[in-house]
């Protein structure tokens, strides 16, 4: 229910600006940063985001100190190993960490947006607007740069796929060596009935 629901508020803050709430009958209502979309819908947009942000920092947030708090009070009680501590807090800690990373790099365009659309004149906001999409969209590669050395199994991922040439290099070249050796020359020791070995060399 809780995704279906964000689906249908999704949907109905995008299909709202293309039916009723735009600026095509008033042109002075128009922002700058998106000519076709009203001001104070831009606001309303931007200022949901943020309240979406601050939600999500909040309850991230106590989910860390509650797992925290659990894993704490199961290792006075209980006999768990370290290594399961020390995996639920990392984990944690990268779930964290991966949303600090999209709040930080989608608040300073969301406030930017907010401004367009409280119509702050003294606020420059094109001058800064690209430089914020592109911090914005930079956030695909902090995530993977987040898990690539939060955790071991993504980093031997990356460094499988950035080196993936030089590792097929060096299996072929090893399949082609043992082939060779295979083909070149084999010994094989017999022991016949009286007990005394022979060698066979077969070239």
């Amino acid at each position: 229910m809780l995704i279906v629901g964000v689906w249908v508020a999704a949907l109905g803050l995008g299909l709202l600006p293309a039916h009723s709430w735009h600026c095509l009958c008033a042109l002075d209502r128009c922002s700058r940063m998106a000519p076709l979309l009203s001001r104070s819908y831009l606001a309303v947009w931007a200022l949901s985001s943020l309240l979406v942000f601050l939600l999500m920092v909040a309850v991230y947030t106590r989910i860390f100190f509650y797992v925290r708090r659990r894993v704490q009070r199961m290792a006075e009680h209980v006999s768990c190993h370290p290594r399961y501590r020390e995996t639920t807090l990392s984990l944690v800690k990268t779930v964290v960490i991966i949303l600090g990373a999209f709040v930080v790099c989608w608040t300073p365009g969301q406030v930017v947006l907010l401004l367009d659309g409280l119509d702050c004149k003294s606020c420059n906001v094109l001058a800064v607007e690209k430089y914020f999409l592109l911090l914005a969209e930079a956030n695909s590669l902090v995530n993977a740069v987040v898990y690539s050395c939060r955790d071991a199994e993504m980093r031997r991922t990356f460094r499988r796929l950035l080196c993936c040439q030089c590792l097929r290099r060096s299996t072929q070249e090893s399949a082609h060596y043992t082939s060779s050796t295979r083909a070149g020359a084999s010994t094989r020791i017999m022991l016949p009935e009286n007990g005394h070995p022979l060698m066979d060399s077969t070239l």
